[in-house]
């Protein structure tokens, strides 16, 4: 298992594929106003991208309507124990992550 700040991994291989779990811990905020008026902002990862040996694998465009510390789970074809996987996000104020991990 590899992990970051806000990122943990888990891969497992399956009839020849790579199958990677990603469990991220972000708020993934709506924005909200309370009864008494004061506005809490949205806070959300707006964009993910996983690359495989420069390839891109997977681009996600996320929003606010994305659960509080998301998981993604998928497979892929064409990989082989030891090669080197990163994973990144951006969220709407700005904060980012990266995750480089060997698979």
């Amino acid at each position: 298992m590899a992990a970051s700040a806000s990122m943990r991994i888990r891969t497992e291989w399956r009839e020849g594929e790579c199958l990677l779990r990603l469990a991220l811990r972000h708020p993934m905020a709506p924005e909200r106003e309370s009864e008494a008026g004061v506005r809490t902002p949205a806070h959300f990862i707006e964009r993910i991208v996983v690359t495989h040996g420069g390839e891109t694998l997977l681009v996600g465009h996320w929003g606010p309507g994305i659960s509080q510390n998301p998981y993604l789970e998928f497979a892929f074809a064409g990989a082989a124990r030891g090669d080197e996987i990163v994973i990144e996000w951006q969220d709407n104020r700005g904060g980012t992550d990266r995750l480089v991990a060997r698979l």
